[in-house]
């Protein structure tokens, strides 16, 4: 399953939109959340995600991410698990931040150990893996 990220910027706001979309080969479903403009003289600032992230992947409850600078670099956190995205935008580690929880919770859904399943227990009260 291929997804692009299509990142379009508002003239008339400061923020800008991530858009997951599947390729022409998959359904046409998408998901997509508003991300505040990030340049290199943005403080840290917090993001909330809900709902659909990409394909596949929906939020039960929604998450707050902290997004800070890091150097040259941006850092996308939550205090619920030790996922966290990077970046050379606010965007950009938002972006990863959704990509590596997915993995996380596919990591800890083929571990076979009771803590990952402790993990992926408490993992799954805010994530949902749509399986098709």
């Amino acid at each position: 399953m291929t997804n692009t990220l299509v990142h379009n910027r508002s003239n008339t706001s400061s923020s800008s939109e991530l858009r997951f979309v599947s390729s022409p080969s998959q359904s046409k479903r998408s998901a997509s959340i508003d991300v505040p403009t990030a340049t290199r003289s943005v403080s840290t600032y917090v993001q909330t995600l809900s709902g659909p992230l990409m394909v596949g992947w929906t939020l039960r409850e929604p998450i707050t991410l902290t997004v800070e600078p890091d150097g040259e670099s941006f850092i996308a956190s939550e205090s619920i698990t030790t996922v966290f995205g990077y970046g050379d935008s606010g965007p950009e580690a938002v972006r990863d931040y959704i990509v590596s929880l997915c993995e996380y919770y596919q990591v800890l859904e083929a571990a076979n150990t009771i803590e990952a399943y402790q993990a992926l227990a408490r993992l799954s009260r805010y994530l949902i893996k749509k399986h098709n």
